[in-house]
């Protein structure tokens, strides 16, 4: 065996490779730390106020209060902008009473939103923000129900699977230090397609009907 001779070697040579190494490492070290600062994520829940948007004249409607939850995701871009999206299950829906028999929608629906959202500098620990966007959605569940209740059984009405919203909404984040912080927003949301099927018996189904809602969102940013 021929013992390593250090003598040998060109040190600064080494030396130098072994500097552009260890700062090349703290680069890439660096730069994985802030993109993972970019990114956060929480939990949520959401009382809302559902409603039937319709142009059905001879249609009564009514509204439901009703309840989500679901799990947040935030991609911050920009100083003030970042891209938002997550999960929600929610419940949708209203009433509409047509010749004495009242109709009742609570379908449970799983929902991907994909927003912008835009905020304010912080005042003290507080930001403001807007956002904007829309949401994909598949039904889970028809939950409908026929006041009196039909003699035949089964389901009165069917709720198509697919339906798809716009949403615009305002809220607050009061931040805990680092990238936690509380959050509450008010938002608008409007179905861009009809939510119950073309099957309906009760209601017009060559008329408009939209499970439109107003939501109050709080949650939790890690």
């Amino acid at each position: 065996m021929v013992p390593f001779n250090f003598a040998k070697t060109n040190t600064p040579y080494v030396m130098r490779h072994y500097l552009l190494l260890l700062a090349a490492s703290l680069l890439l070290s660096q730069g994985l730390a802030q993109e993972a600062a970019q990114f956060r994520f929480g939990i949520h829940a959401t009382p809302l106020v559902s409603f039937i948007s319709t142009d059905e004249e001879n249609l009564s409607t009514g509204s439901k209060l009703l309840f989500g939850y679901g799990g947040l995701a935030e991609y911050q871009f920009a100083d003030n902008y970042a891209f938002g999206t997550g999960f929600e299950i929610i419940q949708r829906g209203g009433t509409a009473t047509v010749n004495d028999t009242t109709l009742s929608y609570k379908p449970t629906y799983l929902q991907f939103p994909l927003l912008l959202k835009m905020r304010t500098r912080e005042f003290g620990y507080t930001t403001f923000f807007a956002e904007f966007g829309g949401a994909l959605g598949f039904r889970l569940a028809h939950n409908t129900e026929l006041n009196p209740a039909p003699t035949a059984g089964g389901e009165p009405e069917n709720i198509n699977l697919f339906n798809a919203t716009f949403r615009f909404g305002i809220g607050a984040e009061y931040s805990f230090g680092g990238s936690t912080s509380v959050t509450a927003g008010l938002h608008y949301n409007r179905s861009l397609i009809d939510n119950p099927g073309k099957n309906a018996r009760l209601i017009d189904a060559g008329q408009n009907h939209r499970f439109d809602y107003v939501a109050l969102t709080a949650g939790i940013l890690f």
